[in-house]
């Protein structure tokens, strides 16, 4: 779906077979709106790479990396979309907080004030748990609550303390219980027994 998304954002020549006839008017409904405030495409599939200090206050020495699949602007405006093909917005809270991370790495990497830049959610798979053939759209505007990001830097700070102290992590691995995944069960006794030799 990103490649259709990315030639459909930049009016490039493709092919879409009949399966995904669907998703393909979800994604022209979608850019269609998106263009009506944001005419302007700056990017897809736009790759940043910056240091991971750029956005959470660390002394540590790691990159932070990823793509957004499509940037628009208007005039001085922007608006950072990602795709996604959930058959619900169950997870819309999950995907807004890579968004504002995303939102935060674009405008270290480009020089944008935060201020300048939306975020959104293009849902282009929604279907009803009852199966009704029906496949949906939905542009998701709502925008990252504060906690979104501090979220976020919690997480990224819990794997700089497990670089620091890697037994850290392999304490945590053992207490977590998820006692229905027996990979996870054999990699916890494995650590456990490796820890008390």
């Amino acid at each position: 779906m990103h490649s259709i998304a990315e030639k459909i954002v930049n009016g490039s020549e493709y092919t879409v077979s009949e399966k995904l006839l669907p998703y393909e008017k979800n994604l022209k409904l979608l850019v269609s709106k998106i263009k009506s405030e944001y005419p302007e495409v700056v990017d897809t599939e736009y790759r940043f790479k910056i240091p991971i200090s750029g956005i959470i206050k660390t002394d540590e020495k790691l990159a932070f990396s990823g793509f957004i699949d499509a940037i628009f602007k208007n005039e001085d405006s922007y608006q950072i979309v990602d795709w996604k093909t959930d058959r619900s917005q169950d997870y819309g809270a999950i995907h807004r907080q890579q968004l504002e991370a995303y939102k935060r790495a674009f405008c270290v990497a480009e020089g944008v004030k935060p201020e300048k830049v939306k975020v959104a959610i293009g849902f282009v798979g929604l279907r009803r748990a009852i199966n009704t053939g029906k496949i949906e759209a939905f542009l998701d505007n709502r925008q990252p609550q504060k906690t979104a990001f501090e979220t976020f830097s919690n997480k990224v700070q819990t794997i700089l303390d497990w670089k620091k102290d890697p037994n850290s992590f392999l304490k945590q691995l053992i207490e977590d219980s998820r006692s229905d995944d027996v990979l996870w069960r054999s990699i916890a006794e494995q650590c456990k027994a490796e820890m008390v030799k």
